[in-house]
């Protein structure tokens, strides 16, 4: 899966099902110099899902890019943002 590549809505397991909606979980970056470009946020859940190390995940509506974070970091207010988190891997 290639970083910065459009990305559409895809399957994710049941371990990334928490999302809010308004909210930013602002650090933690996996690598924040090359945010994914995707279409929704279940495609940035999506992600997030697949790399083991990912707990969380920020999509921003307007820019259409996410962020998979490997710490989850506390919540911001931002009304640009979903956000959720993952539960630990079993990968």
């Amino acid at each position: 899966m290639k970083r910065g590549a459009p990305y559409h809505d895809v399957a994710t397991s049941s371990r990334c099902l928490e999302i809010v909606v308004g909210k930013d979980n602002y650090g933690g970056d996996m690598d924040a110099s090359q945010p994914a470009q995707v279409r929704s946020a279940a495609a940035c859940a999506a992600i997030c899902d697949s790399y083991p190390d990912c707990t969380a995940w920020t999509f921003n509506v307007k820019s259409a890019k996410c962020w998979t974070k490997d710490k989850t970091p506390k919540l911001s207010a931002s009304s640009d943002t979903i956000t959720g988190t993952c539960k630990a891997s079993s990968k």
